[in-house]
C-alpha cells in the first residue's frame, strides 16, 4: 500500500513546488530593480528547499519499505519447511532458516554475512548460479531440480525487488523430493501394471463414467472381439458404434443397473462385430461408487459365448432321450459352466442330493460342494484338477449328507470335459448315481465270502471235532455199562456225557454263524432257558455283578432251538460282563410284543404275537460308531488276545435263523440293552414228548466202515453187547472187499463219510452197483441237512451226526432192519 501511494504524493509536492515558482516568477516580472531579483531568487532557493525535502523523504520512505521487505522474508525463511536461504546480489547470506543451520552444521547467527560459497561445494555452487544469474537479469523464479547421493531435490530461486523493481534480495529454496519421485515411479508403474492387467484379462473389460456414460478404459481382448481400437472407443459413447435404438437400449440398462445397485448378469446378446460378424456374448456389468454412494463408473466384462451357444444347441437335440433313460435308471445329470461357476442339475440330481430344485435348476458350485463331506472334498478337486489339466477320466465315489435329512449316502460322479474351438474348458457333462445300495451289496458279498470261507473252515473243523466227541460219549457210555454196579461213578459219567453234546452245541452254531447249518426247530419255552442260564452265571461272573430276572410271560414259548438260544443268552452275558469291569447289574427279561408295535423299527415283521427276550447291563455302552459294526464277524472292541469278534455275529445269526429281530439300545456310560424278538407259539403249553422204548436186542451181521480205531472198537464192542456179528472194515476199499466176499451174510453197512482212499459216498455207490437193495447208514462229524436229503433221496436208509449216543443208532438200526426192503 505504502509503494502505491508514495509516487502520488512525491507529484503532488513538486507540483505544489513548481507552481509556487511559477507564481514568484510571474511576479517579479511586474516588479522592478532588486524586488525582482529578490523575487526570482526566492522562487529559485523555494524549489530547491521543497525537492531537497522531498527527496529525504522519499529515501527514508524506501529503507522503511526495505526493511518491512527483509522481515517479511526472515518470517518466510523461518516459517518454511524447505531448506531457505536470503542473499543479496552479492551471494552474501543474510538470513537463513533452522532447516539449513541443522545440514550445514552451523548456527542461523555464524552463517549470516558468510558467502554463498563458503556453504557450499563447487558443483552446488555452479548449479545455483546458474540460476542465480537468471533471476537477478530476468526477474523472474527460477525453479530446477538436482540429484545427489541418491536423493532428489527441487530447487527455487525467488526473487525480492525494491520499490523500484529492482533485484535487491534473492531467496533461495531447496526441497527433498526423494520419496515423492519415488511415489510417482511408483504410481506410473502400478499403472502400467493395472493396464497390462486389463490387456491381458481373457473377456472384453471396459469401464464407462457413471455419468457420461463415455467409455474410460477398453482392453485389447475388447479391441480383437469387437475390432474397435481403444483409440476409437475412450471418449465415446454407444451411439459412436452402434444404432440408435441398441444404444438407447443400453443406456437404458445402465440406468437401471445404477438405480439398483445391483450386479447385472446378461447372459446372452446378439450382437454385431467387425471382425466376427453377428455373434452371441456374455455380459457382466458391475456399478460402483465413491465413498459418498454417488455412482462413479460402470465396470462391465463381455465374453463371446458363440461357440458355447453352439454345442448347447447340438447337447439339446439328444437331451431329452437322455433324460428318459436317465431316469429310468435313476442317474442324475449335471453340468458345471466354468464361466459361471454354477452347477446346472436334472430333477433326478436334485433328488439324490436332497436338494430344492430352483426354478433354473442351477445351484452355485460351492453351495453344492458343501453337502460332501469333508475327507471327499480334496479327492473330488483333484479329480477335477486332473481331469482339466491331463484328460484324465472323472470318475469319483464320494460320500454325502443330504442336504433335506442329513442321511449319509454313497454317489458316483462321473464327468466329461468339453472346450471349445480354442481348446480352453468350456464345461463339464455328467452323471451322478446314489450307489449306497450297491455298496452295501459289495460289502455283503465281501462278507459272504468270508462266511463261506469260515464255513468251510467250520466244516473240516466240525468233522473232526464230532470224530473227537463221538469217541468220548462212546467211551463213556461203554464205562457206564461196565459200571453198572457201581452207581456212585454214574453222575461223573454222566458229566462226561453231557459235556460232549454241550460240544456238540457248539459246533453247531458255528456251522449256524457260517451259514451251513439249520437250526432244528422245536416248541421250546424261553422262561425254562432264561432260568438255566441264570443257573449258569453263577459260575463264571464276578461276584460284583448282580443278576435279575424279569419274566413278564408264563412261559414264552416259540419255535426254537434250546441250544441256541441258550449259547445266544451267554455270549450276550460274557459281553453284559466284560462291558462291567467294576461291577455292575445284569437283568434278563422277557415280554410280549404285538407285531404293530415292532413293525415300527423292522419293516418286514409278520403279524402275530412276538417274544421279546433282553439282556441289560449298566456297564460302558457303545457310541454309533461301534453300535453300526457290532454285528460284523470278527469285530472286537477287546484287548487283543481278548475277543474273537464273533460272540454277536452269532446272535444275530441264531436270531436270523428263528425268523426273529434284534435291536440295541445303547450310550456311552449308560449301559446296552440287546433284545431279540422272537414269534411267539399261540398254545401256552409245550407239547408232550414221546418216550422211546428201549430197542430189542438183535442177531444180524453189520458191517462197520470207520477210519478212526477207537470209533470202531467202542462201537463193535457196544453192537457185540447187543447181540450182532459184526465185521470191520478201516476204509472203503477194505469194506468193499469184504463186502465182495461176504455180501449174503452182511445185512446192515454202517460206513463213515469222510474217510482216506474211498469216502462214504463212493462206498455206497459202488455197494449199489453189487447190490442195489443194500442197507446202508452213513455216519459222519459234519454235513449239512441238504447231503442229508440228497443221500437219503439216493437210496441211504439213514444218515447219523456224531457224536450219537448208543440208543440213536440201535434205534436206527431197528429202524431200517425192520423196514424190509
Amino acid at each position: 500500500m505504502v509503494q502505491s501511494e508514495f509516487p502520488v504524493k512525491i507529484k503532488m509536492r513538486l507540483s505544489f513546488a513548481l507552481g509556487l515558482a511559477v507564481v514568484i516568477v510571474c511576479s517579479s516580472l511586474f516588479a522592478s530593480g532588486v524586488v525582482a531579483t529578490y523575487l526570482f531568487h526566492l522562487a529559485f532557493f523555494s524549489v530547491v528547499a521543497l525537492a531537497a525535502v522531498t527527496l529525504l523523504y522519499e529515501r527514508r520512505n524506501s529503507i522503511k519499505i526495505s526493511m518491512d521487505s527483509e522481515a517479511i522474508a526472515h518470517a518466510l525463511l523461518d516459517a518454511s519447511i524447505d531448506a531457505a536461504i536470503l542473499i543479496d546480489r552479492s551471494e552474501t547470506i543474510l538470513a537463513v532458516n533452522d532447516t539449513v543451520a541443522m545440514s550445514y552444521g552451523y548456527s542461523k547467527r555464524d552463517m549470516c554475512g558468510k558467502k554463498l560459497e563458503e556453504i557450499l561445494c563447487t558443483n552446488e555452487l555452479a548449479e545455483w548460479r546458474n540460476y542465480l544469474s537468471s533471476v537477478l537479469l530476468l526477474g523472474q523464479t527460477q525453479i530446477f531440480g538436482t540429484a545427489r547421493n541418491n536423493r532428489h531435490f527441487e530447487n527455487r530461486v525467488y526473487p525480492i525487488v525494491d520499490s523500484h523493481g529492482r533485484v535487491v534480495r534473492l531467496g533461495l529454496y531447496k526441497r527433498d523430493v526423494t520419496e515423492q519421485i519415488h511415489s510417482e515411479q511408483s504410481l506410473r508403474e502400478n499403472r502400467d501394471f493395472l493396464q497390462s492387467i486389463i490387456n491381458h484379462v481373457p473377456v472384453t473389460m471396459f469401464v464407462k463414467d457413471a455419468e457420461t456414460r463415455q467409455y474410460l478404459i477398453w482392453n485389447k481382448f475388447g479391441e480383437e472381439l469387437y475390432g474397435i481400437t481403444a483409440e476409437e472407443a475412450l471418449g465415446k459413447t454407444d451411439d459412436a458404434f452402434v444404432p440408435k435404438e441398441r444404444a438407447e437400449a443400453l443406456r437404458k440398462k445402465d440406468d437401471e443397473l445404477l438405480a439398483h445397485r445391483v450386479i447385472v448378469d446378461i447372459p446372452e446378446e446378439v450382437v454385431q462385430s467387425r471382425v466376427h460378424g453377428l455373434m452371441y456374448i456374455h455380459t457382466l456389468k458391475v456399478p460402483v461408487y465413491d465413498e459418498q454412494g454417488r455412482p462413479r463408473y460402470i465396470l462391465g466384462f463381455s465374453e463371446n459365448i458363440t461357440e458355447r451357444r453352439r454345442a448347447y444347441d447340438e447337447l439339446r437335440l439328444s437331451e431329452e432321450r437322455l433324460r428318459k433313460a436317465q431316469d429310468a435308471a435313476h442317474i442324475g445329470s449335471w453340468e458345471l459352466d466354468f464361466a459361471t461357476q454354477m452347477l446346472w442339475g436334472s430333477e433326478c440330481a436334485f433328488d439324490i442330493y436332497g436338494l430344492e430344485m430352483t426354478q433354473d435348476q442351477t445351484l452355485p458350485l460351492d453351495e453344492v460342494q458343501r453337502i460332501v463331506q469333508t475327507h471327499d472334498r480334496e479327492r473330488m478337486d483333484l479329480a477335477l484338477s486332473d481331469l482339466i489339466n491331463y484328460g484324465t477320466t472323472y470318475d469319483v465315489e464320494f460320500r454325502i449328507n443330504r442336504f433335506n435329512d442329513g442321511e449319509s449316502r454313497m454317489v458316483q460322479s462321473r464327468g466329461e470335459l468339453l472346450r471349445d474351438d480354442q481348446g480352453r474348458p468350456l464345461k463339464i457333462v455328467g452323471t451322478l448315481q446314489d450307489i449306497t445300495e450297491r455298496k452295501l451289496l459289495e460289502h455283503q458279498l465281501i462278507q459272504a465270502q468270508k462266511l463261506e470261507g469260515i464255513g468251510t473252515l467250520a466244516g473240516g473243523i466240525a468233522h473232526d471235532f464230532n470224530n473227537l466227541l463221538a469217541m468220548v460219549l462212546g467211551t463213556a457210555e461203554l464205562l457206564k455199562k461196565r459200571l453198572a454196579k457201581m452207581p456212585d461213578l454214574h453222575r461223573h459219567i454222566d458229566r462226561i456225557i453231557e459235556t460232549t453234546q454241550r460240544g456238540t452245541s457248539i459246533t453247531k452254531q458255528l456251522l449256524l454263524f457260517s451259514r451251513q447249518d439249520f437250526a432244528d426247530l422245536e416248541a421250546i419255552s424261553l422262561s425254562h432257558i432264561i432260568a438255566e442260564v441264570q443257573e449258569m452265571m453263577a459260575h463264571f461272573l464276578p461276584k460284583d455283578i448282580t443278576v435279575k430276572i424279569d419274566i413278564g410271560v408264563q412261559n414264552g414259548i416259540i419255535m426254537g432251538d434250546s441250544g441256541y438260544i441258550h449259547q445266544a443268552l451267554m455270549n450276550l452275558a460274557i459281553n453284559a460282563r466284560d462291558a462291567m469291569p467294576h461291577g455292575g447289574t445284569l437283568t434278563f427279561s422277557a415280554s410280549s410284543v404285538d407285531s404293530t408295535k415292532l413293525r415300527t423299527r423292522f419293516s418286514d415283521v409278520e403279524d402275530g404275537a412276538y417274544i421279546a427276550l433282553s439282556v441289560s447291563d449298566t456297564g460302558r455302552g457303545m457310541n454309533d460308531d461301534v453300535r453300526r459294526k457290532i454285528y460284523d464277524p470278527f469285530f472286537t472292541t477287546k484287548d487283543k488276545g481278548k475277543g474273537t469278534g464273533l460272540g454277536l455275529a452269532i446272535v444275530h445269526s441264531i436270531v436270523k435263523s428263528h425268523r426273529g429281530f434284534i435291536d440295541v439300545e445303547t450310550e456311552l456310560d449308560q449301559g446296552s440293552t440287546f433284545t431279540m424278538y422272537f414269534p411267539a407259539l399261540a398254545q401256552r403249553k409245550l407239547p408232550s414228548r414221546t418216550t422211546v422204548d428201549r430197542c430189542e436186542r438183535g442177531n444180524e451181521t453189520i458191517l462197520l466202515v470207520d477210519d478212526e480205531k477207537i470209533i470202531r472198537e467202542m462201537l463193535e464192542e457196544h453192537l457185540l453187547a447187543e447181540g450182532y456179528a459184526v465185521m470191520i472194515a478201516s476204509n472203503g476199499a477194505e469194506a468193499l472187499e469184504k463186502y465182495t466176499h461176504h455180501s449174503r451174510d452182511i445185512d446192515l453197512v454202517i460206513t463213515d463219510l469222510g474217510m482216506p482212499h474211498m469216502d462214504g459216498e463212493v462206498l455206497f455207490a459202488k455197494l449199489r452197483e453189487m447190490n442195489p437193495v443194500v442197507k446202508v447208514i452213513i455216519s459222519s462229524g459234519y454235513l449239512d441237512k441238504t447231503s442229508k436229503t440228497d443221500m437219503i433221496a439216493r437210496g441211504v436208509k439213514d444218515v447219523l451226526t456224531k457224536p450219537y449216543k448208543f440208543d440213536e443208532i440201535q434205534r436206527s438200526i431197528r429202524s431200517v432192519l425192520d423196514a424190509g426192503d
